[in-house]
This record gives C-alpha cells, structure tokens and sequence, in this order.
C-alpha cells in the first residue's frame, strides 16, 4: 500500500513538473531558458518527467515498470540538483535554496518510492 501511494503522489508531482515544460510556460521554463536550455531541451526535460508520471501510474499494475519510472525519476532529480550545485544556487542563500532545495528532497522521494515499489515485486 505504501509503494502505491507514493507512486501517486510522485506521479502528480512529476507530471506538474512535467506538463508546464511540455508547453513552454511557467518560471521553471523561463528558469531553464535564463541558463541556456533550448526549448527542445526544456520540452524534453518535460517528456521525461511526464513519462515518469505515466510509468509510475501504469505501475501500480506493472511493478517493474514503476520501479524503471522511480529509477528514471531519481537520475532525472540527482541531475537537476548537480545542475544546481553548478550553478551555484545553495551558495546564493535563502532564495537559492528555495529554487534548488526540492530537486534533492524529490530525489529522495524518488528514491525511497523505488524502494517500495521493489519491495512489493
């Protein structure tokens, strides 16, 4: 039951990370754009964390799949928060971990999601 709540509440956080990326709106996108993404770079971004969502949901039925997405979602969040690192946001003081801080707490949640799921399998 724990695996499933998870997945659900990393699925909906993943796809509203996702969906705005996906369509180029929001201070994320205008975030990513202030650091040289392109938009196919953001959009894909967004593909991933979109598709994670799905996974994650459709595996719920499909454990491995859920695990591969949570998988998937740990790598894309541990990417995001070394960008950040990178770019010198936890050095910027309060509003730089504000931006940055949730990547490395969601990679964790990611990651303890993972865990879950293959312990239910």
């Amino acid at each position: 039951m724990t695996a499933i709540i998870l997945s659900i509440v990393l699925a909906l956080i993943s796809a509203g990370a996702g969906i705005p990326k996906l369509i180029l709106k929001g201070t994320p996108v205008d975030n990513l754009r202030g650091h040289a993404f392109t938009d196919t770079q953001i959009r894909l971004i967004g593909g991933a964390e979109a598709a994670a969502a799905v996974g994650l949901l459709i595996g719920i039925a499909v454990p491995w799949l859920g695990a591969a997405a949570a998988a998937g979602m740990t790598i894309l969040l541990l990417t995001a928060t070394g960008f950040h690192v990178r770019w010198g946001d936890y050095g910027r003081g309060r509003a730089g971990v504000i931006e940055s801080l949730p990547a490395l707490i969601l990679a964790v949640f990611a990651a303890v999601t993972l865990g879950f799921v293959i312990g239910q399998t």
